[in-house]
């Protein structure tokens, strides 16, 4: 009848004394049977089944388990009594939420960045290529960055020197090449990616240098101009006062 006939030490200390209560109200607080009820698939059809629930502590805070139930059977293989067994992964819920919000965090940074972003696991297959880093070197959202693809894209020797050395590599210059071969400067940075003294791949950022380098042209050009500018205007100066003089 969902009864709790008998509860150790751990239970009694983290919800309470439950013995002669209904499971359902005094685990749960609720006032029927639970759809999700490991122990009522037991009692239907005697086999071991597992899943899990979420209970009331004393704290009014929930406890995360995973639970087991297994029928305690007679000699006979009858049985109206249930084992129930629940391991507390409360601490194991909050870790994978962490984890879930750390993934959900660095994937929106990486994707919306304006610098390209891309990495590579230990074995050199790709794993991250974001939108800005496509869109420098002229990939679809669709296609598939290879090892070589990505090897030809950058300076040479660059990946060795990013594998050989642990602090990061940084050129604040550099020429790389878009899918097609065209190149274009860009300032870049590599990251040799370590956990416990072990390589798990190399990470990299480019700054895209076109709109700069066009501006630093037009910069000199207007420099250049104003030279000029200046000079001719210092010709004329010098001309109208030897034509004063003459006249």
């Amino acid at each position: 009848n969902f009864r709790i006939v008998k509860a150790n030490k751990r239970l009694r200390d983290s919800i309470g004394n439950p013995e002669g209560k209904l499971c359902f109200e005094t685990l749960k607080g609720l006032k029927h049977k639970c759809s999700e009820c490991t122990a009522r698939q037991t009692f239907e059809d005697g086999q071991i089944h597992t899943g899990y629930h979420a209970w009331k502590s004393k704290g009014e805070q929930p406890l995360h388990l995973h639970v087991i139930t297994v029928p305690l059977k007679r000699k006979d293989g009858s049985f109206d009594v249930v084992l129930e067994m629940a391991v507390d992964v409360t601490e194991t819920m909050k870790l994978q939420d962490g984890l879930k919000f750390a993934h959900t965090y660095l994937n929106t940074i990486i994707s919306t960045s304006m610098d390209g972003i891309f990495a590579v696991n230990e074995k050199g297959k790709v794993t991250i290529f974001n939108p800005a880093a496509r869109k420098f070197f002229k990939i679809k959202d669709n296609q598939v960055v290879s090892r070589e693809d990505f090897t030809a894209m950058l300076p040479n020797d660059f990946l060795a020197k990013v594998f050989e050395q642990r602090e990061h590599v940084y050129l604040p210059e550099a020429e790389v090449k878009t899918i097609d071969g065209k190149t274009f400067p860009v300032r870049l940075v590599g990251n040799k990616l370590m956990v416990d003294d072990k390589s798990i791949g190399m990470a990299f950022s480019v700054q895209d240098l076109r709109e700069i380098k066009q501006l630093e042209r037009e910069k000199l050009e207007a420099e250049r101009l104003s030279a000029v500018g200046q000079t001719v205007a210092g010709l004329a100066h010098g001309i109208i006062n030897l034509i004063s003089a003459l006249e």
